[in-house]
């Protein structure tokens, strides 16, 4: 037994219930001071008692003799069987605190004078008054977190143990919260984080930003466009450590629009040849990359003539189409001639052919390595009439005259290394050489033709016997020594 006037917890613990009960049935009933009544039986207000943990409560103790009386001036020994969930906090007199430890079961007793009285102390655990959460607010950026401690508090504001505490976000696609009490960052925005135990609650709010922009990585490095084609401009945010950002709005401008322009997206189209700034803005950061635009190239070159055979001397103007991979006519482009046979066709800078001289010629342009050419053709200059000289002429039978045949442009100039095919037309009165001299047969009158190259002239010739009729006035008379034929006539027969 333990005398109340020395209540600890520790020496409350040594004392077990059978100690307690061989404090009642002890023999030191008969201990009481000579002279007045031993204590009979030992009686409790209560003999159930209810406690919080941490919490007081008052048990009193009725020492009675055996008649009944209730004796004073006693003293009461205070035990229990388990003082880590109740013991007697102290004792006054006849009443015992007792204080509630841990939430459990466990006994007191009363002990006086080898008599006692037990009591069943039920503690259970405080109540939570409060819920606690530090910080109330935080502030994090996407991907960062942070350590809430959160705690059960009770009335009086002590943290209670043990307590289960339950933890929520408001939305989880701003921010997250564990079990533990450890938040993240999720998504830019605001978000409440709910701390609940037994009825209570604390709140934490939460607000996220976005990790900053500490640059742009700006894609391709070196770009460039044809006039009508696109490129793609890619931009990607990074943080200070290099790592890209999900999720940033970019504004891409172009320095001139009359060069390229740059749609919302970063894609880029070439409008005319030439360089513009192509930049973008993320986050308060930006990057730029000069775009070249250049011509489209030329895939084929075409050439037309209004014709191909010329005669020597003539000319024909090219018409030289250019065109890229698509088929579109590209203008303004460099384009350089030549012939394949300069002696036969000469060509300019502008397309302009020339015939020189008969025979074959490959006209060529060529624009920026890709090259087109036209075949031409180039004859002599036709026959447009002959004159023959003289024209007329009187030569008696057996003699001759030299005729002479000028082929003639259609202008009537003269052309030079033609071939000429004479023929007469009554070869029975005169006849001609392949040389032009013509023969009198017989008298009468002949038409000697002289043919180049489809044109045909003429000259006519009378043939007349010797006598006092037949004076020839010809320079180009003379004799052939032939015999003179009988006098005859014919008409004039174009050669075949």
């Amino acid at each position: 037994m333990t005398d109340v006037r020395r209540p600890t917890v520790r020496r409350a613990a040594r004392v077990a219930l059978g100690t307690l009960a061989a404090g009642a049935l002890g023999a030191g009933c008969g201990d009481a001071t000579s002279g007045e009544a031993p204590i009979a039986r030992v009686e409790l207000s209560t003999s159930a008692v209810a406690v919080v943990a941490g919490a007081d409560a008052p048990v009193t103790a009725r020492l009675l003799a055996a008649d009944g009386r209730e004796l004073a001036g006693r003293s009461v020994v205070w035990t229990t069987r388990d003082a880590a969930v109740a013991d007697v906090a102290h004792a006054s007199g006849l009443t015992g605190v007792v204080r509630g430890r841990t939430p459990g079961t466990t006994q007191v007793a009363a002990n006086a004078e080898g008599r006692s009285a037990v009591a069943t102390v039920t503690v259970s655990p405080r109540a939570v008054a409060a819920v606690a959460a530090e910080p109330a607010t935080l502030d994090l950026r996407v991907g960062g977190t942070r350590q809430l401690r959160v705690r059960a508090l009770d009335a009086a504001g002590a943290e209670l143990e043990g307590r289960a505490i339950t933890l929520a976000s408001s939305d989880t696609t701003v921010a997250t919260v564990t079990a533990a009490g450890l938040v993240a960052g999720v998504a830019p925005g605001g978000a409440t984080i709910t701390a609940a135990s037994e009825g209570h609650t604390a709140l934490v709010a939460v607000t996220v930003t976005p990790v900053p922009v500490a640059s742009v990585a700006l894609a391709p490095d070196d770009p460039s466009v044809v006039v009508g084609g696109t490129v793609q401009f890619t931009a990607t945010a990074l943080d200070s450590a290099g790592r890209p950002l999900a999720d940033r709005v970019a504004t891409w401008t172009s320095s001139d629009d009359a060069v390229a322009r740059v749609s919302s997206t970063g894609l880029a189209t070439g409008v005319r040849p030439g360089t513009a700034r192509v930049a973008v803005a993320v986050g308060g950061r930006s990057a730029s990359r000069t775009l070249t635009v250049l011509a489209r190239p030329v895939a084929a070159v075409a050439l037309a003539a209004p014709r191909t055979t010329l005669a020597v001397g003539e000319t024909a103007q090219l018409t030289t189409r250019l065109t890229d991979a698509g088929g579109n006519v590209l203008a303004d482009r460099a384009v350089r001639y030549e012939s394949d046979a300069p002696a036969v066709a000469t060509v300019s800078a502008t397309g302009l052919v020339t015939a020189v001289a008969p025979g074959a010629a490959t006209v060529a342009a060529t624009s920026e390595g890709v090259r087109g050419a036209l075949a031409f053709t180039v004859i002599a200059v036709p026959v447009a009439s002959v004159a023959v000289t003289p024209a007329t002429a009187e030569l008696r039978v057996g003699r001759t005259v030299r005729l002479t045949a000028t082929p003639r442009a259609a202008d009537g100039a003269p052309l030079a290394g033609r071939a000429v095919a004479w023929t007469s037309g009554a070869p029975g009165i005169a006849a001609v050489s392949a040389e032009g001299v013509a023969t009198g047969v017989a008298p009468g009158t002949a038409v000697i033709f002289a043919r180049s190259e489809g044109a045909i002239g003429q000259a006519t010739i009378v043939v007349t016997v010797a006598g006092r009729d037949a004076g020839v006035r010809d320079a180009g008379v003379r004799a052939a020594g032939v015999p003179a034929p009988s006098p005859a006539a014919s008409s004039p027969r174009l050669p075949e």
